[in-house]
């Protein structure tokens, strides 16, 4: 015979109460890891910032070298950019090399250099031996580039 009252016996399944504690455990955790991994994007931001600047360096270096004159990176701190210009392959004027990058807009950083201009000759050395230092920095954290006389990055 079976009995249809409630003899004791419990259904399968997870009480209000269990499920709660659950998603109370989960909400914790996420609190713990959400600024750790903030951090962790934003130093990220700025070592692709930082690597972006260099590889723009080579670009107005090696624009240098192949078209026999002076090339430039240039840097606004205004707007967080940086662009390469190149004396044109033919004929008279400039290029510009590559896109005009918004490194601020796309990285969430600001610049900050001691000179505006950085121009190479035709051998790919800094025009008049003069380095320079771009820093970038986005919420609290800081890195650089440096770049020394003759022209190559050193940090």
């Amino acid at each position: 015979m079976t009995s249809y009252g409630n003899t004791g016996s419990r259904r399968a399944g997870f009480t209000m109460i269990e499920l709660l504690i659950v998603l109370i455990l989960i909400a914790v955790l996420t609190g713990l890891a959400l600024p750790k991994l903030t951090t962790a994007a934003q130093k990220a931001n700025i070592r692709s910032t930082r690597m972006e600047l260099g590889a723009m360096i080579a670009r107005a270096r090696g624009a240098a070298i192949q078209r026999g004159c002076v090339d430039s990176l240039h840097v606004s701190t205004s707007a967080a950019t940086a662009w390469v210009t190149a004396c044109k392959v033919s004929g008279t004027g400039r290029d510009t090399v590559g896109p005009v990058d918004q490194v601020g807009k796309r990285f969430g950083v600001t610049l900050a250099t001691s000179k505006t201009d950085y121009g190479f000759d035709p051998r790919g050395i800094l025009v008049g031996f003069s380095g320079g230092t771009i820093v970038i920095t986005g919420r609290g954290f800081t890195d650089s580039v440096v770049v020394n006389n003759v022209g190559k990055v050193t940090h």
